[in-house]
């Protein structure tokens, strides 16, 4: 009998050593590296939600050719739309009543007047892009067919939020808070354009 409660002690024993060893294996899977933006090397311009905790929502909005940000008021119950014709940002603000479209300037961060709201449907999206894994590697492809990026990636990683940029770039955003530009292509090195992004926000960019 001292034998078998000896022989269930070990067996127990190593069942939970071997979760703790597929739990930190696990823990200590690599997530994909990308290079840090630099003045020059980009052009155009990325906005985000922020993640501030209990305070209102702010969205960020970087110019990748000076790597300067700026923010703008978002609100508790604010939206990221997209780009005017003029390259305004435009945000949405909504109320138990309404929805207001706001025109942010980028560079300063400023609202610098509305936009009605028949002219939201369609005027200021950009094509959504799909996530996929495939053989180690994370998969983002343009739904308008142009061509895809992939980069080294574990299973478990995932991309909430990507969008196009352009003809040649995606913009999109981690399940580790991290907003990144990458050009098209295989085995591309993203760059890291901020780390504290909402999770499952819209993100636009412009060229």
């Amino acid at each position: 009998m001292t034998d078998r409660r000896l022989i269930a002690i070990v067996g127990a024993g190593a069942v939970f050593v071997a979760t703790i060893l597929v739990i930190v294996f696990v823990a200590i899977e690599p997530t994909p590296e990308f290079t840090s933006l630099a003045p020059g090397e980009q052009s155009g311009f990325v906005a985000y939600a922020v993640d501030q905790g209990d305070e209102p929502g702010a969205v960020r909005i970087v110019d990748l050719a000076t790597t300067d940000a700026v923010e703008a008021e978002l609100g508790r119950d604010g939206d990221i739309v997209g780009w005017d014709d003029q390259g305004n940002l435009i945000i949405a603000e909504f109320t138990p009543s309404a929805e207001r479209l706001i025109r942010v300037d980028p560079t300063s961060g400023e609202r610098v007047g509305s936009v009605e709201p028949q002219e939201r449907d369609g005027a200021f999206e950009e094509e959504p892009v799909w996530v996929d894994h495939n053989e180690g590697n994370i998969i983002l492809e343009r739904e308008d067919g142009v061509g895809f990026a992939s980069f080294p990636a574990p299973e478990s990683y995932d991309v909430y939020e990507a969008r196009t940029m352009g003809d040649d770039r995606i913009v999109f955003v981690d399940e580790l808070g991290r907003v990144a530009v990458t050009y098209l292509g295989e085995n591309v090195t993203p760059v890291m354009v901020g780390d504290d992004a909402l999770g499952w926000w819209r993100i636009a960019a412009r060229p």
